[in-house]
């Protein structure tokens, strides 16, 4: 009876489980009431902690605090970036792995605050206030759920044994020769410092394994768990790439643009250590297995305590996610061959086919300008099947990239033309197309290769013939020597080019699916006209009069002093202000970051900026994490967008202009304020130390005013704000100033509301 009470209880656990279409996934957002630990202050923490040091030494007090105030601010920095998710399905679901790992102890496991991380990388980190982060990454390449509990159990003996601080500690004692370090050369310092974290880590191993012991996990394949990680430099899944996947029956890219055999991976699992953070996967995983002899029964115990139905789910999640992180870094190969792997799975997901067109989209662009090695990396550095696609867009020509790229984004778009990102994709990609190759709509065969060789015989046979009568006839009138060698002359110059179109001409079927649709048509049609406009408009500055010349440079010129009158002039009713940042640096001091006030200057510059922006008679709003309160989680996750928007943005190479890869969720964001205008102000104080020998030498005859001077700080000030339109990704107003003074109130209180007015009045 209790089997079958049970197999009810799974049933009824699948049936519960929340459904992922992921023909229609979804990015992660975080929800819910935001944890305090987002919300309280950096300070509140820091005094916090500083109030528990009782340390008798004053050097370790002194260090203690050192390490405090900057993991307080630093872990701040780290929640308030967005990155950091919360209440999602994939936290909630490691949060039930802890859960079942700690069982025995809850008390403990209430002293971890468990998060995941939105990155690629394969990763698990630890803080000392016990806040734990797992990475998507991570979670991508695990086996099974025992894995993550053995992971979680090793980063909770860090913060159960204060590794943090106690290495902080350390390697100041290590840095400046103290103690047993006191007679250390530099280079034996350094290996001191190595070898310490690899003590710390080794320990985080077996006491986590004591830990891992209590649980009800099966110990069959946490050995393996090192495995993971020092494979995690590959992709999650080592599958040949389907080299016919852009292909049809018409369209085939030539199989040299492929290798014959991928690189071999190599890994040295008993690689030298000395000059690591961590021992190596072999003497770690020697050190594991020595350990588990003495595990005892594991009769009983599961590989799987939630489910491995929700393991396997919130794994494929985790993958889904690194798709479009891969995509924000620009790691375009990487966004490739991930959703070819997950496409074998879910071969109708608009989410994967997307990824796969905004990968090609971004490596077109980039060859397009010259700079694909920016975001393609050598193929030869590549190991595994992965290689296939770094080879491919690597010997594709830009001309056939862009083909490619335009050919499968307009694939998904054809059935989705009320998609905005796919429509300014495909209108981007036709126009470099016509602007940088010289290609339109009649370059393609509007025949397929059995219309065309049907053709071909048709008029081989007209040819056959013709010429038997004409050979009749010169039988008859009788051919000259010269006559008959350029008549065969004739013949091979056919026959060349015949073998020259199929060699070459492949991509000219790149469209013939769609010869007759008059969407696609329309769109090349106006992707010429729109470079026709563009070379007549040159062709008309090339010759235009010296009185034209003359009109055009006046006109300009009243541009400008429009513009020194009264600025942009943008005329804008709205604006939203994103994360305001502030900072003042002192490199006179020996941590030139001023940590403790500094969360009081930020409130006093958004109190600043409100009060400009009122005066203006500008409507703002600011999206600031640090003031959000604990039910506002839709405006952190405005915050995190709009932060992985801009990074994104000012990280690609000068001049490039790119559909941002989460165009669609950043109109969302603009929705839900109601405009298109996004305001991202800054800037910092930097007082630096004057040439002390200099300044004296200078200033020789009046040598008490030379130590005065050289003994005087030097400041600067930087202020700057960039405001951008989301929905065209176009820069509206860009200002960046620097002024040689201290950041006095009245001159920031200037900046801003010179700012404000110029986004706010019309001319």
């Amino acid at each position: 009876m209790k089997k079958y009470l049970l197999l009810l209880a799974g049933l009824v656990l699948n049936h519960l489980l929340p459904a992922q279409d992921f023909n229609r996934y979804q990015p992660l957002r975080v929800q819910g009431s935001i944890p305090p630990q987002f919300i309280e202050t950096a300070t509140h923490k820091y005094e916090a902690d500083r109030a528990s040091i009782n340390d008798k030494k004053r050097r370790t007090r002194k260090a203690k605090e050192e390490f405090y105030l900057k993991s307080n601010f630093g872990l701040q920095e780290i929640l308030m970036s967005g990155r950091v998710m919360f209440n999602d399905p994939l936290t909630a679901y490691v949060n039930k792995v802890a859960d079942k790992l700690f069982a025995h102890d809850m008390a403990f496991r209430n002293k971890l605050k468990i998060y995941t991380l939105r990155t690629p990388q394969v990763n698990a980190f630890t803080f000392d206030d016990g806040t734990v982060v797992v990475t998507h990454g991570l979670m991508s390449q695990l086996e099974d759920e025992a894995q993550l509990a053995f992971i979680l159990a090793h980063e909770a003996v860090h913060f159960k044994k204060e590794h943090a601080v106690t290495e902080f500690v350390e390697t100041k004692d290590i840095q400046y020769g103290r103690g047993d370090y006191r007679n250390l050369s530099f280079d034996e310092k350094v290996l001191a410092k190595f070898g310490f974290s690899k003590d710390q880590e080794s320990e985080a191993d077996l006491e986590g394994l004591e830990i891992f012991l209590k649980s009800d996990y099966s110990t069959e394949s946490i050995v393996r768990t090192f495995d993971v990680l020092q494979y995690a430099y590959l992709p999650f899944d080592e599958v040949p790439f389907d080299t016919t996947m852009f292909n049809d029956e018409n369209y085939v890219i030539p199989g040299a643009y492929f290798l014959n055999e991928v690189s071999e991976i190599k890994v040295d699992e008993d690689y030298d250590d000395s000059k690591s953070s961590h021992p190596n996967t072999e003497k770690r995983r020697k050190a594991l297995k020595k350990e588990l002899k003495g595990a005892g029964d594991q009769t009983g115990k599961s590989t799987y305590l939630v489910s491995k139905e929700e393991f396997v789910k919130y794994r494929k999640i985790a993958r889904f996610e690194i798709c479009r992180q891969y995509l924000l870094r620009h790691n375009y190969p990487k966004a490739l061959y991930n959703a070819f792997l997950l496409l074998r799975e879910d071969s109708n997901s608009m989410y994967l086919k997307k990824t796969v067109g905004k990968a090609l989209y971004g490596a077109s662009k980039y060859s397009n300008q010259g700079m694909r090695y920016e975001v393609v990396n050598d193929w030869e550095d590549i190991e595994g099947e992965s290689q296939q696609v770094y080879y491919m867009l690597s010997e594709l020509s830009s001309e056939e990239l862009n083909i490619l790229a335009l050919r499968w984004n307009w694939s998904v778009y054809k059935d989705n033309l009320d998609d905005e990102e796919l429509k300014l994709i495909v209108e981007d990609l036709s126009y470099e197309l016509a602007n940088e190759h010289e290609l339109d709509w009649n370059s393609f065969y509007k025949q397929s290769k059995a219309e065309k060789e049907a053709l071909k015989l048709e008029a081989a046979k007209e040819d056959s013939l013709v010429a038997n009568t004409e050979e009749e006839e010169e039988n008859l009138e009788g051919l000259s020597k010269l006559e008959k060698i350029r008549r065969k002359q004739e013949q091979s110059d056919d026959e060349d080019e015949v073998v020259s179109e199929k060699d070459s001409d492949y991509y000219r079927f790149a469209f013939l699916p769609w010869r007759e649709n008059e969407v696609l048509i329309a769109q090349f049609e106006a992707s010429q006209e729109k470079v026709d406009a563009k070379k007549a408009e040159k062709e008309a500055r090339e010759k235009m009069t010296r009185s034209e010349k003359g009109k055009l440079f006046r006109q300009q010129q009243k541009e400008v002093r429009l513009q020194n009158r009264y600025g942009h002039a943008k005329g804008f009713d709205k604006v939203v202000v994103v994360n305001p940042m502030y900072q003042r640096y002192n490199e006179r001091k020996s941590e030139p970051i001023r940590y403790k006030n500094r969360e009081t200057v930020l409130t006093s510059f958004n109190e600043k900026i409100q009060k400009s922006a009122t005066a203006t008679g500008l409507d703002i709003e600011i999206i600031n994490p640090r003031s959000i309160n604990n039910n506002q989680a839709d405006r952190f996750y405005h915050h995190t967008i709009l932060n992985e928007w801009i990074s994104e943005k000012i990280h690609h190479e000068d001049g490039m202009h790119l559909v941002s890869p989460i165009h669609n969720e950043i109109l969302g964001v603009s929705k839900y304020y109601g405009t298109t205008n996004f305001c991202w102000i800054g800037g910092a104080l930097i007082t630096e130390k004057n040439d002390a020998f200099t300044t004296i030498l200078l200033y020789s005859y009046v040598f008490p005013a030379g130590i005065i001077y050289s003994l005087t700080p030097k400041h600067t000030t930087y202020y700057f704000t960039i405001t951008y339109n989301l929905k065209t990704g176009n820069s509206e107003m860009v200002e960046f100033v620097k002024i040689k003074s201290k950041d006095h109130k009245f001159m920031q209180q200037s900046n801003l509301f010179y700012t404000f007015q110029q986004l706010k009045q019309t001319r």
